[in-house]
């Protein structure tokens, strides 16, 4: 006889941010559904820094980046889902007090072996429907490779290699890949 399998319990979308408002670990919801996200390796946090340091120093109000402790969510006909990208690039009006945003125009997430899959197919998806969103970057931490979608193309993948800028269309922005990976040796163990 098969042993019933217990349904897991599903939480609000308000009850999950008033929980990740007193909370010390960041968690993801999807469709009621929360995980709790792993702390990075150096290769990926300096790798987030120098986007983060390099679209700062570029980007015209009134466009804003943020890094990993800012959530983007979004309730849909289907669902409501809050993710913690490594990098976003929304322009909008922004209260200081807000913990998260709505209207992203580029996100980057930086592959690692445990969030690679999310990263390029389920929070891809996800991302896909948020109004504002033009484009979507995969970061390689373990070789200098990135991968660009935009919603111009269809989302189709484009590969960029170290001698091609990274373009960033919807911000008007380029960035090399010395910029996205200074300082990051790709020498380094690969535990993520």
């Amino acid at each position: 006889m098969a042993t019933p399998q217990r349904k897991p319990d599903l939480i609000s979308p308000a009850d999950y941010l008033a929980g990740e408002d007193v909370s010390d670990v960041k968690h993801e919801f999807v469709d009621g559904m929360v995980y709790a996200i792993a702390g990075g390796t150096i290769r990926h946090d300096a790798i987030t820094g120098n986007l983060v340091t390099y679209l700062n120093l570029g980007l015209e109000p009134p466009g804003r980046v943020f890094n990993g402790n800012v959530r983007l969510g979004r309730k849909i006909k289907t669902g409501e889902w809050y993710h913690y990208p490594d990098t976003v690039v929304a322009c909008g009006t922004f209260d200081g007090t807000a913990k998260s945003v709505d209207d992203a125009l580029v996100i980057f997430e930086v592959l690692s072996q445990s969030t690679e899959r999310s990263d390029r197919y389920e929070k891809f998806e996800r991302s896909k429907t948020l109004p504002k969103l033009e484009e979507y970057v995969l970061v390689e931490q373990s070789l200098k490779r990135m991968e660009v979608y935009r919603k111009r193309t269809g989302w189709t993948q484009q590969f960029l290699h170290p001698d091609d800028p990274l373009v960033l269309e919807s911000v008007g922005m380029s960035q090399t890949f010395d910029q996205v990976y200074r300082r990051v040796s790709l020498d380094e163990g690969m535990s993520t």
